[in-house]
């Protein structure tokens, strides 16, 4: 790929900076220089495109993304011909081309059907569909619960601290990113009850100290208290990065996190969307 150079652009350097008016260098498809204010002077050389004030930032990150629930084919009608199981796969690489499409450049995939999000990431790694860069739990371990029935082989189920690590490994085994537990149930599921914890404070050890072992962390479906207490304990604690944290409920929808060094956050226990922080 030759040399690029994009004039009269407005650039966010993805800090919280803005460059007016500036002048991006690209030198073999990456990045090689931003000049605020200035223009690309005509003349031999590289190819130069004048943006005409358009707006430059860097690619975005889609921190939670399910890649094998996003269908790209419509229902199938009554009477069509049946579809095969393999179709899914030119479904996960149109997901993955539309990503790109829309600036999406990497995903953090946090649970998919089987193992279609590892191969799916082979795929991309390979050159064989265009894709963002992919970061999977593989399965996700879950407690047996109702979930389970819903969500099939997107979860492997495991019970117990011995079984648990078992299944941490298998993830890991097959080649995942980071390990993502079932802290609590899913208010999706109409059986499950996502106020309470449900793995054990045993459980969620296990897979914290088989992960942390391997250098890998650890992602937790979190909604109701005592899960989200559970999974901040066992996770945040032991993970070198903040030294405890404090979660308590400030309304009857609402919990407070604290983790000592930063502002506490206050959030709605039903999505987990943070709604308001104080200094």
């Amino acid at each position: 790929m030759g040399d690029l150079v994009l004039s009269n652009a407005r650039v966010l350097d993805g800090r919280g900076g803005i460059a007016e008016r500036a002048t991006v260098r690209l030198s073999g498809g990456r990045v090689a220089e931003v000049v605020p204010g200035t223009r690309a002077k005509a003349g031999p050389g590289p190819e130069k495109v004048d943006l005409s004030g358009a707006t430059l930032m860097p690619a975005l990150v889609d921190a939670h993304v399910h890649l094998s629930s996003y269908p790209t084919l419509p229902p199938p009608l009554r009477g069509e011909e049946p579809r095969t199981d393999a179709l899914r796969y030119f479904e996960l690489a149109n997901c993955a081309r539309d990503l790109v499409s829309m600036g999406v450049l990497t995903v953090r995939d946090v649970g998919s059907e089987g193992d279609h999000a590892l191969h799916l990431r082979q795929a991309v790694r390979l050159g064989l569909c265009q894709g963002p860069r992919i970061l999977t739990c593989a399965r996700i371990v879950s407690a047996t619960s109702p979930g389970c029935r819903v969500f099939g082989s997107m979860y492997r189920p495991a019970d117990g601290p011995d079984e648990v690590r078992k299944a941490a490994r298998e993830q890991l085994a097959a080649g995942a990113d980071f390990v993502k537990v079932m802290a609590t149930g899913a208010r999706s599921v109409v059986l499950e009850n996502p106020e309470t914890a449900q793995l054990t404070r045993g459980e969620v050890r296990a897979v914290v100290e088989e992960a942390h072992r391997l250098g890998k962390r650890v992602a937790a479906h979190a909604e109701g208290l005592e899960g989200s207490r559970l999974a901040i304990e066992e996770g945040g604690n032991r993970d070198g990065r903040a030294c405890g944290a404090k979660i308590r409920r400030v309304r009857a929808d609402a919990l407070e996190l604290r983790i000592w060094g930063f502002s506490p956050i206050c959030f709605s226990t039903p999505t987990g969307c943070v709604t308001a922080c104080r200094p």
